[in-house]
């Protein structure tokens, strides 16, 4: 087991960077991980903000740890365990680190452009 640690460590940054905002969203609102406040509050893809003058960039990175209820935290998170584990493996450490980067950039950045008003 710990040899696997130390096989796929970016993906344990992953998700453990999932569980932390997931924990910390979970005590700073009782848990009312819904609350659209408390999303916007940690992050998460608001268009309105994202407008380069205002200086809210950082949400098209910061969304990708930012999950709206326990299930989608769940199964997003139990998803980058079993395949981050694959992917990171094939590809090595560095290379998954910016294929997860970029493709939530991306995922974001359309997300932006086609959400309405």
């Amino acid at each position: 087991m710990m040899s696997q640690l130390k096989y796929s460590p970016v993906t344990h940054l992953f998700v453990a960077l999932n569980c932390l905002v997931f924990l910390l969203m979970y005590v700073v609102s009782g848990g009312l991980v819904e609350d659209a406040r408390l999303l916007i509050q940690f992050g998460a893809l608001y268009p309105p903000l994202i407008q380069w003058d205002l200086g809210q960039s950082y949400r098209l990175f910061s969304a990708m740890f930012v999950h709206i209820g326990f299930m989608l935290f769940f199964t997003n998170t139990l998803t980058i365990y079993f395949l981050g584990q694959q992917i990171e493996r094939l590809y090595g450490s560095v290379r998954f680190f910016w294929i997860y980067l970029l493709t939530g950039l991306m995922g974001n950045l359309f997300c932006l452009v086609f959400s309405p008003d």
